[in-house]
């Protein structure tokens, strides 16, 4: 079961912006590689790189409070992330990257947390679920800019928001503003920040600059074409999916320290 979504949720995002490109028109499609990318590239920054400690994290007694550290951190970040998408709302680029990058950080804390946890199918919909989101409202729903689609987006992280709001009370705040308690989290993300995010930087950013200094039509061949790069790391990510939890729980490589004392 688990092949079969794997190939179908790689499928979706292989397929779906290749859609995309022959249902926007080239601007919208071009500002929709544009703002996936800055996501890719934000989030990382973002979230500190804290999602590379859920592993040492998830299925041990520092759990209960480096879990919720993680969930207090991310509430501030999406909120900050909605306020500035309503003063740079006239800035398209720079609206529909705020908006993306909240529904991203979402999608990919729980996504990491159920490859940690082994439920790797509900992973494989969380990993999806832009292009799931996007191609519901460009399939189902016939919408061709994406300016529209993401104004039904901000419903996503408003109601996280909503959801989570009794995480956000006296005992975690006090934790969270902690100077000591960012010192060990920012020791051990930091390294996996860095590396992780030289890893994307290289492909990111050539969408992110192709628009900047070729036309329309150029930035929209290269960015479709480019796509079809996305094959080059099916088997990759098949193993790493799969094999994730045991990695990243094994004792001596991984987890041979932990982050609170």
């Amino acid at each position: 079961i688990f092949t079969l979504n794997f190939i179908l949720s790689r499928g979706i995002i292989f397929f779906f912006p290749l859609f995309f490109a022959n249902i926007f028109n080239s601007e919208n499609y071009i500002i929709f590689e544009q703002v996936i990318a800055i996501g890719n590239l934000f989030v990382p920054i973002a979230t500190l790189g804290f999602f590379t400690m859920l592993p040492k994290i998830i299925k041990t007694s520092e759990i209960e409070f480096g879990y919720k550290f993680i969930k207090v951190h991310l509430y501030f970040i999406i909120i900050l992330l909605l306020f500035f998408s309503l003063i740079f709302h006239e800035y398209t680029i720079v609206f529909l990257s705020l908006i993306i990058s909240s529904f991203m950080i979402i999608s990919r804390f729980f996504s990491t947390s159920d490859k940690i946890n082994k439920n790797r199918n509900r992973a494989l919909f969380f990993e999806t679920s832009i292009y799931l989101f996007f191609g519901f409202f460009v399939f189902v729903l016939n919408f061709e800019t994406i300016k529209s689609i993401s104004y039904f987006m901000i419903f996503v992280p408003v109601l996280y928001l909503m959801l989570n709001f009794l995480q956000i009370n006296k005992v975690n705040l006090k934790k969270y503003f902690l100077k000591y308690n960012w010192v060990l989290f920012l020791k051990s993300s930091t390294p996996n920040l860095f590396s992780g995010f030289l890893l994307i930087l290289f492909f990111q950013i050539l969408k992110v600059v192709t628009p900047i200094y070729f036309d329309s039509n150029q930035s929209y061949i290269f960015l479709y074409v480019f796509r079809f790069s996305f094959i080059v790391f099916i088997s990759y990510q098949l193993l790493s999916f799969y094999f994730f939890s045991d990695i990243v729980s094994n004792k001596f490589e991984i987890r041979n320290k932990k982050i609170f004392y």
